[in-house]
């Protein structure tokens, strides 16, 4: 594991890194299950958009909207998180 967010843990694999989402136990299952399936249908949707028009993002591997995960190329270097807090302390 190589982190965790407030919806999804992510894994690497070698070159790949795996996004799972995560159940909210707050939630009532029935609308977890919804909310995480439209939420990594929409991610997918969106990489293949930006694949398509060769913008430097991840390249989707795989998804599955049945284990709410999705595969993707790993990138070496910072997170954008990281970058984004640096530029604003700036």
């Amino acid at each position: 594991m190589i982190a965790q967010g407030a919806e999804a843990v992510l894994w690497l694999d070698k070159q790949k890194i795996l996004k799972e989402r995560v159940t909210k136990g707050y939630r009532y299952p029935e609308l977890d299950d919804k909310i995480r399936k439209f939420r990594t249908r929409r991610e997918a949707k969106i990489l293949q958009r930006l694949a398509n028009l060769d913008f430097p993002a991840p390249h989707l591997q795989d998804f599955s909207d049945q284990r709410m995960a999705l595969t993707m190329d790993f990138i070496q270097g910072p997170k954008l998180k990281d970058v984004l807090k640096q530029n604003n302390a700036k």
